[in-house]
């Protein structure tokens, strides 16, 4: 029995179905043809193509049938073409859909999708291929490919902090933000409970504004947070975080700069400006204190020499007077030792260097210090071998003084036997040596040691301590490129490290002392207690001009007088002491030469340059009598 025929009401009901399904696949763009294999070997045969494939290829549908398919295929997919063709000859499977490109009639490329099936027609099988123009589809694939890739360069390569939070939960970070939380990968930090790395206070802070901002609250700019890493880093971050829906939920987007570092320059900044405003406060008030302290030391050791010299018939009435003058010289002392503190927060001779005596230095820092150690504690030194420092002695010896001072104050009440306080110096190494000062008192709770440094810091009651000594203490070593350290355990005692660079060249031995001449002296300095002060103190070796104006000065310097010596006060009104100096080397070059200037403590910048550049020599208010009298001798016989 042959193959059933169809009647033709079948024929009919299925070319009315083929037509609306071409129909329908034109009215959507969708090319279709249908092909068989010709008569040739590789021949093809169009059987069916609509107008929507004509369309696409932007041809006829009979160039189509002309050209063959294959004409409109670009080159270099026609081995993937014919690949796929292979396979399906082969009974092998195939894709039921893939991409490739077909070049139009006008040159232009089409990216499609291909959609192949298998007919027969007439008893003889045929392909059916629908073809889909995707070139919007591949526009959009490109765009979120760049997209991606814009993601890469700009969010996953900034170099701030990107979260997605839902908090306190980490959704999304970036590389930076998971440095930023100290850990390794960026996936590693989704998850994370963020309020678990900051501290109480800023962790509800931030949950109450996260509430907020997702509420639609407008709260002010960035805000800083605090937090600490499970490696023990401190860090602070300042975040900016805006709404978004993430994964189809309210979540947000937090921008986060770490500015741990920013904060701790900003501090130590900070901290500059307010050391320059307390050296220029400290300078200024020094100046204004030395002047009347001048005039009273001279004028105190004026009283206790001439005392001495009394040969009164109340011997008993004279000792007494002796020691209220040596209980008032003590009083002026120590206020002359807070200047000298004062006066170091300005530096102004941190680049005087040369070698020093070590031993010497602590010497003389001992003697300076006698009154604070007298009947308080006994001294034990110990010195290596004679060893030279390259430094400025004045500094060492006032940075030595307060270390043995700090180390006398902290004995308590104790038994003079009880309290010792042991000086020692060694080598540390060919080029350094290291100076230790240490005492058996009460020592220091670790957070007290920790703000040893801290100017103004003090625990000594108030009246007794000006929490100076240590931060000038620092301040005098790291001038001279050293370093210095304090140990100190809580009831065991304290001691103070100092290690200071060794200067390879002794220093000069001292000039032979020359035989006292008289000589003529002019002092100008416009406090008149200070001028009376000194012309008192040396005029019973010189003969002693003053001067307190300027017009005064002037008149003594044009009188011809041979002055051997001018001690000139270098900041006064009207004309200072650098302007009389230029008048005097512009007429008379060799008088300028014996100048002298006299400094209080308040230094503009062209007075330090003004020091800097001039030879004359300067000595410092108040006076040591004994230094001044030895520099106007060696003046006044250098004359001679």
């Amino acid at each position: 029995m042959g193959p059933k025929m169809k009647t033709s009401d079948e024929g009919a009901r299925a070319e009315a179905l083929f037509h609306a399904i071409t129909e329908a696949a034109t009215n959507a763009r969708v090319g279709v043809i249908v092909t068989r294999s010709g008569p040739e070997p590789g021949q093809i045969d169009i059987v069916y193509l609509n107008t929507a494939l004509a369309s696409l290829l932007e041809t006829s549908s009979d160039e189509i049938r002309r050209a063959g398919v294959w004409s409109f295929m670009v080159t270099e997919e026609l081995d993937h073409i014919h690949e796929i063709r292979g396979r399906h000859a082969r009974g092998m499977e195939i894709p039921n859909t893939f991409q490739t490109v077909m070049r139009t009639a006008k040159g232009t490329r089409v990216p499609i999708e291909v959609a192949l099936g298998n007919v027969e027609l007439d008893g003889q099988p045929a392909n059916v291929a629908f073809i889909v123009d995707i070139t919007a589809r591949v526009e959009a694939e490109q765009g979120r490919r760049a997209s991606q890739m814009l993601f890469d360069r700009v969010v996953k390569n900034a170099p701030d902090g990107i979260f997605i939070l839902r908090w306190p939960k980490i959704l999304f970070a970036n590389p930076a933000g998971a440095h930023i939380l100290g850990i390794s990968e960026p996936a590693n930090a989704v998850g994370v409970d963020l309020s678990q790395r900051m501290s109480p206070e800023d962790s509800n802070t931030a949950e109450s504004r996260i509430h907020a901002k997702l509420a639609g609250a407008r709260l002010d700019g960035p805000r800083q947070y605090r937090g600490k890493n499970p490696d023990g880093r401190n860090y602070a971050l300042e975040i900016s975080s805006i709404p978004i829906e993430f994964e189809s939920a309210p979540a947000v987007l937090s921008f986060a700069r770490d500015v741990t570092e920013r904060n701790a320059l900003l501090k130590k900044l900070g901290e500059a400006e307010a050391h320059e405003a307390m050296s220029t406060l400290a300078a200024g008030v020094a100046h204004e204190i030395n002047n009347p302290l001048a005039y009273l030391l001279l004028n105190l050791e004026f009283l206790a020499r001439e005392l001495r010299e009394l040969d009164g018939p109340e011997p008993g009435r004279t000792e007494g007077m002796q020691r209220r003058l040596d209980d008032a010289r003590q009083g002026a002392e120590r206020v002359k030792a807070i200047v000298r503190d004062l006066q170091a927060l300005t530096r102004k001779d941190q680049n005087i260097r040369g070698p020093v005596e070590l031993e010497q230095a602590i010497e003389n820092a001992l003697a300076l210090a006698r009154h604070e150690t007298r009947q308080r504690v006994q001294i034990e030194t110990h010195f290596e071998d004679a060893l030279c420092v390259s430094g400025n002695s004045t500094r060492l010896e006032q940075l030595f003084f307060n270390l043995i001072a700090n180390a006398a104050h902290a004995m308590g009440e104790r038994e003079l036997s009880q309290n010792l306080v042991r000086i020692t110096f060694r080598r540390d190494g060919p080029q350094h040596v290291l100076v230790e000062v240490s005492d058996n008192g009460c020592g220091m709770e670790d957070e007290v040691r920790l703000r040893a440094f801290e100017p103004f810091f003090s625990t000594k009651p108030l009246g007794v301590g000006s929490g100076l000594g240590l931060p000038i203490c620092k301040r005098i070593v790291e001038d001279l490129g050293g370093q210095i350290t304090v140990q100190s355990r809580l009831g065991y005692g304290t001691t103070a490290s100092v290690r200071l660079r060794i200067h390879d060249e002794p220093p000069e031995a001292p000039p032979a002392e020359a035989k006292r001449r008289r000589g003529h002296v002019l002092v100008v300095d416009d406090e008149r207690a200070v001028a009376d002060s000194l012309r008192f103190a040396l005029k019973d070796d010189h003969e002693v001009d003053t001067a307190t104006t300027s017009k005064d000065a002037r008149a003594a310097l044009d009188s011809g007088t041979d002055y051997d010596v001018v001690l000139c006060d270098l900041v006064m009104p009207v004309e200072s002491g650098m302007e009389l100096h230029a008048y005097v080397r512009e007429r008379y070059p060799i008088l300028a030469q014996r100048f002298v200037f006299m400094t209080g403590g308040a230094f503009t910048p062209r007075a330090e340059k003004f020091l800097r550049e001039t030879q004359n020599p300067r000595i410092e208010k108040p006076f040591e009598l004994e230094a001044l009298r030895d520099l106007i001798d060696s003046m006044v016989a250098a004359r001679g």
